[in-house]
């Protein structure tokens, strides 16, 4: 081998080294932020399952308030109550797992239960469709 052979060796296996180096931090960047992204989408879904939850409760009391106690409304109070703290017993659990557990235990779910993870995935973007739908108006297009 000459020298000259020896120097381009060393020199391209240090750029790449540098290359290595820098590809690597930058995954790892991108990583941490992806992270910090996603456990502040969990924390604003919790808060917001808390407010499903609370919506509820006040909608189960209002039922309960009513003058006629009829068996429906009582029905309905006692359903909207244990709803209430399903949806509140779900929304502690995403508030302190992490998201590798998270997406673990979503899949074991849905391996064990397939239709009601379907059904539930059904669900859940129905109730999200209409969320969005009540919050966002569609433009006026008589105005072109």
């Amino acid at each position: 081998m000459t020298t000259e052979k020896v120097k381009n060796d060393v020199e391209h296996s240090s750029i790449g080294e540098g290359v290595k180096k820098k590809a690597t931090n930058a995954i790892s960047q991108i990583k941490d932020k992806t992270g910090d992204f996603l456990g502040e989408q969990k924390n604003q879904f919790s808060v917001s399952l808390k407010n499903i939850a609370n919506s509820l409760r006040e909608t189960s009391k209002n039922l309960e308030k009513t003058d006629e106690k009829a068996d429906l409304e009582k029905l309905t109070a006692k359903f909207g109550n244990n709803f209430a703290s399903q949806i509140e017993r779900f929304s502690h659990y995403v508030e302190r797992t992490n998201l590798k557990d998270f997406s673990s235990d979503v899949e074991k779910f849905a391996r064990r239960k397939p239709a009601l993870f379907i059904a539930g995935a059904f669900a859940l973007g129905f109730i999200g469709a209409r969320i969005l739908k009540s919050t966002h108006p569609l433009q006026n297009f008589e105005n072109k």
